[in-house]
């Protein structure tokens, strides 16, 4: 090395952690690429030619280009397989009014219930959130499950929602019903079976809905 004019601190600031050394009487010239993942040290045997010596070097280097082109596609691949994955979970909560929380209660829905119908229903949909920090940094969708008293009704209104102020909120999917209360009874009242099957059609129907572009686009409720 030192014969070509390439002394040990030349080769250094060259190659970074690399040298060479004697074995069996036969050179040896060596370095670390820092652009791969861990593995054994490149090694490449060289003649004590100058000629050759230089031939084996950029050897080493199409090399260590043929790996680095390799590891390119490794990560491309890896960047097509994460699109397929799954969206995040859509989180849920739920609001009952006052008036309307004895009437379910006694059926034994409550806010927490319709919170666990609503996840176990958005995953078998595989219904998720999209678009992240769309409306602030750190905002998702939630799917809002909203059920108030009306007269002889309840209203039963699902919406999809990002934001946390009604003047800053994007709404991308909303559906309302009413379940009529029956009469003639003690108190008006209806069955879970009849608010849940309210809410999985209307859970069926976000479904047909999700990921359309009207969907994605949305509509700010600050803009009505």
């Amino acid at each position: 090395m030192n014969a070509i004019g390439h002394l040990k601190d030349q080769l250094k600031s060259m190659v970074g952690l690399g040298g060479y050394h004697a074995e069996s009487g036969k050179p040896f010239f060596f370095y670390a690429s820092t652009y791969m993942f861990p593995s054994k040290p490149n090694t490449t045997t060289l003649k004590p030619t100058p000629g050759r010596l230089w031939t084996e070097f950029f050897a080493a280097r199409r090399a260590w280009a043929a790996r680095l082109l390799l590891a390119a596609a490794m990560m491309v691949a890896s960047f097509a397989a994460s699109a397929q994955l799954p969206p995040p979970a859509l989180r849920s909560y739920a609001y009952v009014s006052e008036s309307a929380k004895p009437i379910l209660e006694k059926v034994g829905i409550t806010e927490q219930t319709l919170i666990d119908l609503a996840d176990r229903e958005l995953k078998a949909r595989k219904i998720g959130a999209i678009d992240p920090n769309r409306v602030f940094e750190g905002s998702e969708d939630a799917l809002r499950v909203d059920i108030r008293k009306r007269s002889n009704t309840l209203v039963i209104e699902l919406s999809v929602r990002q934001g946390v102020s009604a003047h800053n909120m994007l709404e991308r999917w909303a559906k309302t019903e009413r379940l009529a209360l029956k009469t003639g009874t003690p108190a008006p009242g209806v069955s879970r079976d009849e608010v849940y099957a309210v809410i999985t059609a209307e859970l069926d129907d976000l479904k047909t809905s999700y990921n359309t572009a009207q969907y994605r686009r949305g509509a700010m409720l600050g803009d009505e």
